[in-house]
């Protein structure tokens, strides 16, 4: 015991646990923000995803520009291209990408979803490599409805 009754070295133990929590505490608050503005980039992209049309994703897709979709800037497989070619001029016009309806999506999505499980893995994709990784946006290695339904 040191002078005072205060045990020696309990100060400096004291000042020295407190700054620890300090210094945890400032760690949290900050990653925390840094948490919270990613969260909120994820929300605006959400968004953005929302409010794309239809019309959009053709203009993304029509690369050249021709308003005219072909099989090189179709990402999906060649039954879907087929399906989609309304007219068999084997092109996809702005119209017929435009007439297409929800229910038919689900039902693409269900076909090429082999194993039921929710997603279409590399192994159950039919169609090249590249149309693979430009509808697996993050790059997990598989598609999810989302991702999938990001074209219609």
């Amino acid at each position: 015991m040191g002078k005072n009754g205060v045990p020696i070295g309990g100060t400096m133990r004291s000042s020295f646990h407190t700054r620890r929590v300090l210094a945890l505490l400032a760690v949290l608050v900050l990653a925390s923000t840094a948490y919270s503005q990613t969260e909120s980039a994820k929300d605006k992209d959400k968004e953005k995803e929302k409010k794309r049309t239809r019309a959009d994703v053709f203009q993304e897709l029509d690369r050249n520009g021709d308003d005219m979709l072909t099989p090189t800037e179709w990402p999906g497989n060649e039954r879907s291209f087929r399906h989609m070619d309304a007219n068999h001029d084997g092109v996809v016009s702005r119209e017929e990408f435009l007439s297409l309806r929800g229910r038919h999506w689900n039902e693409r999505f269900e076909d090429l979803d082999f194993n039921g499980d929710g997603v279409i893995a590399r192994a159950e994709w039919v169609d090249d490599e590249e149309a693979f990784n430009r509808l697996d946006r993050n790059h997990d290695g598989v598609i999810d409805r989302r991702e999938f339904y990001r074209l219609w």
